[in-house]
């Protein structure tokens, strides 16, 4: 009996499916996360404080390293930044130094950090070498990547990013996620009239939608390149 409970617990072991190594890399966004998104202005002055006693040495204060054998901060993605200094914190990166600059900041004060260099320009100087194997590697930690394809069906009207190509289309981009999720459910249950959208969102599961809404608001807007006319006396009505 003894024997035979061995072997079906190794059968068992066996057959269990490995966890998904894309859950582990990309979890779901958390609510305190998807806050920083939007961040007030004394949480980006916090983190400036922050950066230049933990961060600025290595990365400078503006985001721009101090060599180019070291990684710029500034323009880079709020969660990315913050995920990646836990994993430095917590051993899962493998980096003396970085682990002992953060070693002494709670997530509290990571997730300010980062808020601070997310809010910077991005360099812009062309000298400065570019590695795309990399961006792209990191990108595998970035939870819009997995959000972005839930957009596919919306680009070809409003664009990849949410910026419309097409005269008269709204562009999604800059807009409270709140405010597209309400948006898509009125279209889902026929309280707003359009067909192709309503066909559109009868298959969006209100997570879908609050992952679009997200993706489409942290989104830089530009202007329709292609105006179509209208009436500015209806409007103003």
């Amino acid at each position: 009996m003894r024997y035979t409970l061995a072997i079906l617990t190794i059968i068992a072991l066996v057959l269990t499916p490995a966890p998904s190594v894309v859950a582990q890399n990309n979890p779901p966004i958390t609510a305190r996360e998807k806050a920083a998104l939007f961040p007030s202005q004394q949480s980006i002055e916090q983190g400036k404080a922050l950066a230049e006693s933990s961060c600025s040495k290595c990365h400078g204060l503006d985001g721009i390293a101090a060599s180019d054998e070291l990684p710029d901060l500034a323009g880079q993605r709020t969660l990315y930044l913050y995920r990646e200094m836990l994993n430095y914190k917590q051993g899962t990166r493998n980096n003396l130094a970085m682990r002992e600059a953060v070693t002494f900041l709670d997530s509290d004060a990571l997730l300010k950090t980062a808020i601070y260099y997310a809010s910077l320009p991005p360099p812009r100087n062309p000298e400065r070498a570019v590695d795309a194997e990399a961006i792209e590697a990191a990108m595998d930690d970035d939870p819009l990547v997995s959000i972005k394809s839930a957009t596919s069906g919306c680009g070809s009207c409003h664009g990849a990013d949410g910026n419309a190509r097409v005269p008269g289309m709204p562009n999604l981009t800059a807009q409270s996620p709140e405010f597209f999720v309400t948006v898509m459910q009125e279209y889902r249950a026929g309280e707003r009239l359009h067909n192709m959208m309503q066909t559109l969102s009868a298959s969006l599961d209100d997570e879908t939608l609050s992952n679009m809404g997200l993706y489409y608001a942290l989104q830089d807007p530009k202007p329709t390149p292609n105006q179509a006319s209208g009436d500015a006396g209806r409007g103003q009505a």
